[in-house]
Parts: structure tokens; sequence; C-alpha cells
């Protein structure tokens, strides 16, 4: 496990309102309404798995905490292709194990979702996953192995993710546009990550730095933008 180097992760959090003590007392939280499983399977496919007595025992549904963000991702000031500002979900779920991946175990898990970058090609339109577990909640293929496609670390009030390089072209369901129409080239995270730090209030701010190769071009493409959103609910969901 390893945190993320290439962002500010320091002036992250001193933006913040009074940080919180501890990032992972954010899923204990009594400011933070809970609601559990049906309402977040409106953003997120939570129906998509296979039956338990389908899967090998060390595939089997798991129930998960998890923390749901509203976020804003700017991207008008960061050299992209095309500015953007566009809103979607960050999901944070407690840890998922992975035995056989060697890049540490994650503390957390993240689930980014804004807009649709196969479908609707809109420049700042992303989905990212960190477990290969969590692939059905993107509307993925239930869950054929347990992998591990990031190097996850924390502070006390930050969250940082690296993509490990070796495995990111495996992370077929991690994609984003840089640029709109139906033509525009899909790209798939190989370089880079991205950092949240979170304030008592419940507020989320950090950065996303990204390099990706076009699924069609197979040209380089860079994702830059600024997080920004509040807590919306926590809950435990089944995957």
């Amino acid at each position: 496990m390893k945190l993320l180097h290439l962002l500010p992760l320091l002036t992250i959090i001193i933006a913040l309102p009074n940080p919180q003590p501890n990032i992972l007392s954010l899923f204990e939280s009594s400011s933070i309404p809970v609601v559990n499983d049906p309402p977040l399977s409106r953003l997120f496919n939570t129906t998509a798995h296979l039956p338990r007595d389908m899967l090998p025992l060390n595939k089997r549904a798991v129930t998960l905490d998890y923390i749901l963000f509203t976020i804003t991702v700017d991207g008008t000031s960061q050299n992209n292709a095309e500015a953007f500002l566009l809103t979607g979900e960050l999901l944070l779920t407690s840890g998922i194990s992975s035995p056989g991946t060697t890049n540490g175990a994650n503390p957390v898990e993240a689930v980014l979702s804004v807009g649709n970058p196969y479908s609707n090609p809109l420049a700042g339109s992303i989905r990212y996953s960190t477990s290969r577990y969590l692939w059905p909640l993107l509307g993925g293929a239930s869950e054929t192995s347990v992998v591990d496609f990031a190097y996850v670390g924390s502070t006390d009030t930050a969250v940082g993710v690296t993509i490990d390089g070796s495995l990111a072209a495996a992370n077929t369901i991690s994609v984003f546009n840089i640029r709109s129409g139906l033509t525009a080239d899909v790209y798939n995270p190989a370089e880079g990550g991205f950092a949240v730090g979170f304030g008592s209030d419940g507020s989320v701010a950090g950065e996303i730095k990204l390099v990706g190769r076009g699924l069609i071009s197979g040209a380089r493409g860079t994702y830059g933008a600024v997080i920004k959103g509040a807590v919306t609910q926590t809950g435990s969901v089944t995957v």
C-alpha cells in the first residue's frame, strides 16, 4: 500500500473546515443519513450479480459499508482537450480482500461514476473502480475474479488512489472521455490517480490526474479535474 504521491493531499486537507479526525469514522457518523441498499440501486447497479450458489466460495457476495458523495468534476482550467463541468457520484466502501494481488490491501475501495463514457461520450465523463468485485455497480459483468486495480492509501483525513499500471489494461470498466460526441474515443486510465480530503461538515474536495490510452486510436489522452462535493448518505450494500 502506498499513498498517492502526485497530488497535493496536504493542501486539500488544509482547505477543508475542521478536518475529520478519522476518515473511516465517516462510516459511523450520526450526522449522515443512513439509507441502505434500495436507494443506492437508483445510482449504481446493485442487482447484477450471479446467485450466490453459482459462485466459488471466495467470490460470493459480501456486504460492505459505504459512503456516497455527490460530486462535481471541474476540468475548466486543467489543460484538457475540452473544458468540462459535470456532476456525478463518488462511492467509498470498506475494503475487499484480494488474495494474490501484489499492490497491498486497500483500506477502502472507490467507485467513480460521472456520466457514461461508452454510451454518451461527454468530455469529463468517467467511470472507475478500484476493485474487479465492484464492476457490477457500473453495469459490468458479474464478478469472475477478485482483482485489486490500484494502490489505495489513507491519512487521517484523506484517501489517495494510484493506478497500478501493471493491471490497468485489465480494468476495462474504467474509462473516460476527453472530448464529446458520438465519435469521441474512450480512454482506459493507465497512469495517475486521484485524492480526496474530508471535512467534519461532510464536505469533500480533491483532484484527479489521469493519463489514458484510447481504446480506438491507441493515442494518449489526459484528464484533469478538481473534485468538490458533499456526503449524501451512508449505508450497506451487498455485492
